[in-house]
This record gives C-alpha cells, sequence and structure tokens, in this order.
C-alpha cells in the first residue's frame, strides 16, 4: 500500500492542520506529510524554518499514539512555478520516500495544480475548523490570544521561539 501525500506550509501547525491529518489517518494507513516552501523563513507570511515546522507536527502528532509509525515528513522547496510544481513535488517525495498515492488538499490551488498537471488522484478534505494559519501569525504578531488555535505542544515550540518583548 502507497502512503498518501498532505502538503502544507505549516506556518505554524495549527488545529485546521491537525483535523485534516486525522482525516487522512482514517482512511490511509501511511502518509506523508510534505513541509512546502522549505527553504523559505524568517519572513512574515513564513516566519519558521522547515525545522521548527517538522518539530511543530511531530509535537502535535506525539499526543496520539495511534499515529506513531504511520508518517513521514519531508520537506519541499518553494520553485515559485506553478505548472512544473507537481512534477517538482512528485520527484522529490520519490526522491525521499518512493511512490504516493492520493493527495489530500484542502487548497484550492494545490487542488487544481494536482489535477491539471498530475496523475495522482485528489482527495478534498473537509474545513471542519475555521482557522488559518495567517490568523494565527497575525494574533502572535499583535499579542492577542492565539494559543487556542494551536496543539498544545505547537504553542509551548512557538513559545520557545518568542523574544520576551514578543510575549
Amino acid at each position: 500500500m502507497v502512503p498518501a501525500l498532505y502538503i502544507g506550509r505549516f506556518q505554524p501547525f495549527h488545529n485546521g492542520h491537525l483535523d485534516a491529518l486525522k482525516q487522512i489517518f482514517a482512511r490511509e494507513e501511511k502518509v506523508i506529510i510534505a513541509i512546502g516552501s522549505s527553504n523559505v523563513s524568517d519572513t512574515p507570511e513564513n516566519p519558521y524554518t522547515a525545522l521548527k515546522r517538522n518539530a511543530f507536527i511531530r509535537g502535535a502528532l506525539a499526543e496520539f499514539i495511534e499515529y506513531s509509525g504511520r508518517y513521514t515528513i519531508i520537506e519541499i522547496p518553494d520553485i515559485n512555478n506553478n505548472e512544473r510544481w507537481p512534477a517538482h513535488v512528485e520527484e522529490l517525495v520519490k526522491k525521499s520516500v518512493g511512490d504516493f498515492g492520493a493527495v489530500y488538499t484542502g487548497s484550492p490551488l494545490t487542488k487544481a495544480l494536482f489535477s491539471q498537471y498530475s496523475s495522482h488522484s485528489v482527495i478534498d478534505l473537509k474545513k471542519n475548523l475555521e482557522v488559518s494559519a495567517t490568523e494565527v501569525r497575525f494574533k502572535i504578531l499583535n499579542k492577542e490570544d492565539w494559543k487556542a488555535f494551536v496543539p498544545k505542544n505547537v504553542a509551548i515550540e512557538v513559545e520557545k521561539n518568542l523574544a520576551p518583548r514578543d510575549l
């Protein structure tokens, strides 16, 4: 059985991402979690490094013993070319872990690109939670309540990286 693919920037990993993974794990035995734009960090839209995003995901999933050993996390650097992006993702996934099956996404752009430029089936994820990483980043930056939007272990990791002036 080939694993499914779930790709996102996870800037930061939030409860919506966790809900999406729960949906995928309910249907798939194995999941490849691809950190998109892994080469971009330290910007307002992409503040966290790929290493930190990997830690967010691992920390969030650590609370779910049933997911242990069922996922692999890889990095996908951005190439800023929508037409070539699905092939770029396919190539890097195959180099890292081998073949994969369905692509799960809640992103209209990811769905459109993989539907148009890839032979992989694309499965829409139900958006059960109204949360976005943009909103979480805004709340962190403006010192608003943001912890309720992310898994507990992600909140701990984010706080570790905030300078005292940011808390």
